[in-house]
C-alpha cells in the first residue's frame, strides 16, 4: 500500500488529523475510550517520510537546491 504525503503548504495537523480510534470499555453502557496511540509518534513519522520524499525529489533533479531548501524549511516549521 502506498500513502501520499500532504502538500508542504498545509499547516501542521491539517493532513494528519484523524479521529482517535475508539475501543469499547470493559463494562456495558460505559463510554468508549480512546485507544492509546501516541499522536506525537504519528506526526514524527509523517515528518520523516516527507523529508525523505523531498530528499529523493532533490536527488532525482525534480527540485532545485532553492526549492528543496525552502520546502524543507516549511516542513520543519510545521513540526
Amino acid at each position: 500500500m502506498t500513502a501520499r504525503l500532504p502538500h508542504p503548504s498545509l499547516r501542521a495537523g491539517e493532513h494528519v488529523d484523524r479521529p482517535p480510534q475508539l475501543t469499547a470499555a470493559a463494562g456495558p453502557g460505559s463510554a468508549p475510550v480512546a485507544a492509546s496511540v501516541p499522536a506525537q509518534a504519528d506526526h514524527h513519522d509523517v515528518l520523516l517520510r516527507r523529508l525523505r520524499e523531498l530528499g529523493e525529489l532533490h536527488r532525482d533533479g525534480v527540485l532545485t537546491d532553492e526549492e528543496f531548501a525552502a520546502t524543507k524549511a516549511a516542513v520543519l516549521r510545521g513540526f
